[in-house]
């Protein structure tokens, strides 16, 4: 038997320390790999004694093993030898090997019997212990990279069969929005293109008193304002779509569309004031208006324009309140 010396040998290499290590680390990773160099030879070359004696080396001084760089080696292993059957075969082959030895109790006592130095018994079962550890250790490894490794192909395999389904899904989904926005866009072209050219008619007429094609004019636009508005808002309720200024539950109709309210507000007003002049136009009060505006222009101007003022910041007033909405109403 042997004797086993925990020096290093002339084989030993002077281990590059690596950033982010200590010392004491880059130590530890350059002796575990060189035990796993020992591992890795030919099976008719791997004498089981050496290694033990090796690995004997390492718990002695180092105490115990890094499990992250086991598993690097054996990552190394099936990526450097993707096409090979089993690419760590020799290692678990010769480690098996190893783990039978330490489990003869007759070289194990003698083992004990030949140690030197600082070497003791109890060096001797923490190394059988390691043993064990390690070869449970690379076993997971193996099974690990085996069962989760997959090649590019196997994932974009699996990638294309989990996505098929959604793709259906989505591809009907964005069909039906296009064939949807596609209907809306053509529907308020017709809309508001027709409603123009029907306004053409309107106004063929040059010999038509001002009053009364402003108020047909006006009619016009308030009913196309508010067929736009109503068509959106119909859109809106098919398509989920939310078109509101205001997207409080609390608030009213006024404040979740005070664009709308605005313009027919403005036309409506302008509508009243074109109508009542029609109709001071097409009635005897016409005359009596100018007689008695020609005794006094100036203060039936004044008069009216305060009038005419008057409703315009009451009708504005009326509406802001309407359309304004508070925090407190949150």
């Amino acid at each position: 038997m042997a004797e086993i010396n925990i020096g290093k040998t002339e084989n030993d290499q002077i281990p590059i320390p690596s950033s982010g290590h200590s010392e004491r680390l880059n130590d530890m990773e350059s002796a575990l790999r060189k035990f796993f160099n020992r591992l890795d030879n030919p099976n008719m070359s791997f004498n089981s004694e050496d290694a033990f004696d090796e690995l004997l080396r390492y718990i002695s001084i180092y105490d115990r093993v890094l499990y992250s760089t086991i598993s690097n080696i054996i990552y190394k292993h099936y990526d450097s030898n993707e096409k090979t059957a089993d690419p760590a075969g020799t290692l678990l082959s010769n480690l098996d090997a190893l783990v039978r030895y330490t489990e003869d109790s007759s070289k194990i006592a003698d083992k004990k019997k030949a140690l030197t130095g600082r070497l003791t018994e109890q060096n001797v079962d923490d190394t059988r212990k390691a043993v064990l550890k390690i070869w449970d250790h690379v076993t997971l490894a193996s099974q690990q990279y085996t069962m989760l490794k997959q090649s590019d192909a196997e994932y974009n395999s699996k990638f294309q069969k989990s996505i098929s389904k959604y793709k259906e899904d989505i591809f009907k989904e964005m069909s039906a929005q296009m064939i949807t926005m596609i209907g809306i866009f053509t529907a308020l072209a017709f809309l508001i293109f027709g409603s123009i050219s029907s306004l053409d008619g309107v106004f063929e007429n040059i010999k038509m008193p001002i009053f009364k094609a402003m108020n047909i004019g006006l009619i016009w636009g308030i009913c196309v304002l508010n067929m736009i508005f109503v068509f959106l808002y119909c859109i809106g309720k098919m398509t989920k779509l939310n078109f509101k200024s205001n997207q409080s539950t609390q608030a009213n109709i006024f404040q979740r569309y005070p664009v709308v309210w605005w313009t027919n507000l403005i036309l409506v007003g302008l509508l009243v004031v074109t109508a009542w002049g029609y109709f001071i136009q097409q009635s005897t009060i016409w005359c009596k208006i100018v007689e008695l505006v020609n005794c006094s222009p100036w203060l039936f101007f004044i008069i009216g324009s305060v009038i005419i003022l008057i409703l315009i910041i009451v009708c504005v007033i009326s509406l802001y309140k309407k359309t304004k909405f508070k925090e407190s109403d949150e």
